[in-house]
């Protein structure tokens, strides 16, 4: 097989730390001085990239953990690689385009003061004390994680071989990334920010997770653990119905402010499945703010940020406490 006329690159293959397999699994391409191929978005021919298909920014806190460690065969099979997968799929031009958006997602998901300050977002609640985001660039969310979705597609490690989606939605896919147009009939976004406050301790910022959720009666649903949000995209138009009516509310619109859904990791669908209907992979009680009340405000912040504290990072910001501290 070939790319563009030049072979395709030789593949890392993964280190097995728990679990057996006669199968050998593989992840990311190995590097090369040099490769030529045919850019997977914009479809010219030139040297490619070696892109991470998730954004490097997203495994700093699994490294500072360790490692990036994932699993496979349904956790029965785990792994570890020295850094996300990455694959010659972009030119250079299309790596920076998708970068740019991917930066932004960045310091969204990062969500200090600081960072929202620097893309010009504002958070206010409403009455439920549910964060409402204002400033949102609609495009540069969406340009980021359909991007990522895209990329997922073409990726064939052991983490995303088996996301591969039909060749039409690839197409517009493809057409709505180039053209930076994201009509609200067409790919719908819904977003959830994650601490950890309950009784499952870890970092969900040190957590990824990619699931494709598959209902007959609803649309699917590509939801990607990353940064310590779940990143949920409902794949399908309208007319083909809604995942809930609870969680249309929680669309991004390129009209209104953004209603972002915080919640307890363990509460997310790698911890807690049951049968509830697809909202189930989201927090089921967001506007109970009962559970933040035991936080220790000096400690570091249950968002696993590392670098601030419950009071001067996410308290107050992200979620409101139930009572006031004292």
């Amino acid at each position: 097989m070939t790319i563009g006329g030049s072979s395709l690159p030789g593949r890392r293959r993964l280190r097995l730390i728990s679990g057996e397999s006669e199968v050998p699994f593989y992840g990311s391409d190995i590097p090369q001085q040099r490769f030529v191929g045919t850019c997977r978005l914009c479809a010219t021919n030139g040297n490619l990239r070696l892109s991470h298909v998730v954004p490097k920014w997203a495994y700093r806190w699994m490294k500072l953990e360790g490692g990036v460690h994932g699993s496979l065969k349904e956790q029965t099979i785990w792994y570890a690689e020295q850094d996300g997968d990455k694959h010659y799929l972009l030119c250079d031009t299309c790596e920076q385009y998708l970068g740019e958006a991917e930066r932004y997602l960045s310091l969204l998901a990062r969500g200090t003061a600081q960072d929202l300050q620097r893309i010009n977002v504002e958070i206010r609640h409403n009455k439920n004390g549910i964060p409402i985001l204002h400033g949102v660039n609609t495009r540069l969310v969406m340009r980021g994680t359909l991007g990522i979705l895209y990329k997922i597609h073409f990726s064939d490690s052991a983490l995303f071989a088996k996301y591969k989606f039909d060749e039409l939605l690839i197409r517009s896919l493809s057409k709505r990334i180039q053209n930076d147009n994201y009509p609200s009939h067409s790919i719908r976004l819904f977003a959830t920010k994650w601490l950890a406050a309950g009784d499952l301790k870890g970092n969900p910022k040190a957590m990824m997770f990619p699931e494709l959720i598959v209902d007959p009666d609803r649309p699917k649903v590509f939801d990607l653990l990353m940064g310590g949000w779940s990143w949920s995209l409902v794949l399908g138009n309208r007319h083909r119905g809604e995942v809930s009516q609870v969680i249309r509310n929680y669309y991004l619109s390129e009209s209104e402010p953004w209603p972002i859904m915080v919640g307890d990791i363990s509460w997310h669908r790698m911890f807690k499945a049951d049968d509830e209907g697809p909202e189930r992979m989201q927090f089921k009680h967001s506007m109970d703010r009962k559970i933040w009340d035991d936080i220790d405000l000096a400690s570091l912040c249950p968002c696993g940020l590392g670098e601030l504290d419950f009071a001067g990072c996410c308290m107050d910001r992200w979620v409101l406490m139930d009572k006031p501290p004292g």
